[in-house]
């Protein structure tokens, strides 16, 4: 069995029981103490164990890189293959251009689970240069016509662009991009649009709306963001008013994974953005209109504690009883607010409904 110098990693034991039968394998193998943090080599392990990797000898260590001698199994035939050099390295291990002093014996590169080959791709190591490095290398590679590409996280320059609020650079690349890159998603499910809206750039996310499919306007992202999520948390209301005619009722109606599960109603009428929460009312169905957060609020308690008149009497036409009355973590309702900002036309409505339940 495996020769363990620190009992915290234990979980190497767990790791190989549970995955697989032949423990021969094992019997040479030495852990030592790593210097990183446990959760950054439990990643790791996941993705060695979709490449059937089997026995790791630690080759060489140092406080932030790690040089690892990979033996892999094929389980078919249950021979070893080929080794593979790897690098193990938390994110200092590459920053500042770091990554480009990397020996050509190593053929791949971890960081945090993420497997790198190393090509000295710029593109692909973008990421650990620092801001003014990042933007040289932004700006060379649109010089060499690199604008249809995605690195090895999926993201187009507008990601890094919009990271380092090169506003000229990323209208530049909307114009630029074909389709294909325009309408498509990073790793975690992003669009451009999505990026643009979270940086809060109006000009160019009206401009990457007219080019745009519907497909790619209605995605949501691993979080259950669509874009629309982020304009309606940033306050974007001409690009919120520009996607909702654009988008299907699933997506108008999709509850984010923060949280609470707000939709983007509950972001319109938390920021005040009655013109937008106007128009989403009448897209948004019973279930999203009716639910309530992690605070036991409605949509309705912040139209009310936000003063939204117009807003508040268009929902209470709308909301059931249950909702109406529904008191939040202080055991206060919409009416407590309506009453308190002096919203009268909205007070007698609520209390013509409550009286009716």
């Amino acid at each position: 069995m495996p020769k363990y110098y620190n009992k915290k990693f234990d979980f190497f034991n767990i790791y190989y029981n549970k995955t697989y039968n032949n423990m021969e394998i094992l019997k040479n193998c030495q852990y030592v103490n790593i210097d990183l943090p446990i959760e950054e080599i439990a990643k790791i392990k996941v993705q060695y164990n979709k490449k059937y990797i089997e026995d790791i000898e630690i080759k060489d260590i140092n406080p932030n890189v790690l040089i690892y001698e990979v033996y892999q199994l094929n389980p078919n035939y249950n021979n070893i293959f080929p080794t593979v050099k790897i690098l193990i390295t938390n994110k200092n291990g590459l920053k500042n251009g770091l990554w480009r002093e990397i020996p050509e014996f190593i053929e791949y590169i971890i960081v945090i689970g993420k497997i790198y080959k190393n090509n000295k791709n710029k593109f692909d190591f973008i990421e650990f240069e620092n801001t003014e490095r990042q933007k040289e290398i932004i700006k060379e590679l649109i010089e060499e016509e690199r604008i249809n590409e995605r690195n090895i996280k999926g993201n187009t320059l507008i990601y890094y662009a919009c990271n380092n609020m090169m506003s000229d650079e990323i209208i530049k690349l909307i114009e630029k991009m074909n389709n294909e890159i325009i309408n498509g998603w990073n790793n975690k499910q992003q669009t451009e649009l999505h990026i643009v809206c979270k940086h809060e750039l109006l000009n160019s996310g009206l401009k990457l709306i007219d080019k745009m499919s519907n497909g790619a306007i209605n995605k949501w992202d691993k979080y259950g963001c669509t874009a629309l999520h982020y304009a309606c948390f940033n306050k974007m209301s001409e690009i919120a008013l520009k996607l909702i005619d654009r988008m299907e009722d699933e997506a108008i109606n999709k509850s984010d994974k923060f949280d609470g599960g707000a939709t983007v109603l509950f972001y319109a009428c938390e920021n005040k953005m009655s013109e937008v929460a106007i128009k989403l009312i009448d897209r948004t169905n019973d279930i999203a209109i009716n639910k309530w957060d992690k605070y036991g609020a409605t949509v309705l308690f912040y139209v009310c504690e936000n003063k939204m008149s117009e807003v508040a009497i268009k929902l209470i036409d709308r909301m059931s009883d249950k909702a109406i009355n529904k008191l939040n973590y202080q055991q206060r309702n919409a009416l407590y607010w309506a009453s308190k900002n002096k919203m009268s036309e909205v007070v007698i409505k609520l209390k013509d409904r409550m009286n009716k339940k």
